[in-house]
């Protein structure tokens, strides 16, 4: 609530987001990634590409130091 009393909208209150007509939520994408062996943890968010194109990008700790992720993932 602002100061004057006027309600602010932020967004939904979800980690739902809509990506090419389909939509996405965001917290299952992270549980997905942290079902994989090497992976510790994960944090999925949207990145937009172009004004109204969302991409998901999703940022990974692995549970050895070094370990490449990406192609793991990505599967």
């Amino acid at each position: 609530m602002l100061p004057d009393g006027c309600l602010l909208h932020i967004g939904r209150k979800d980690l739902k987001v809509k990506i090419s007509g389909h939509h996405v939520d965001l917290g299952e994408v992270e549980s997905a990634i942290k079902l994989i062996d090497q992976v510790k943890d994960a944090a999925a968010s949207t990145y937009e590409l172009r004004p109204g194109i969302l991409r998901i990008v999703a940022y990974t700790v692995p549970k050895s130091p070094g370990s490449v992720l990406k192609n793991v993932v990505r599967r």
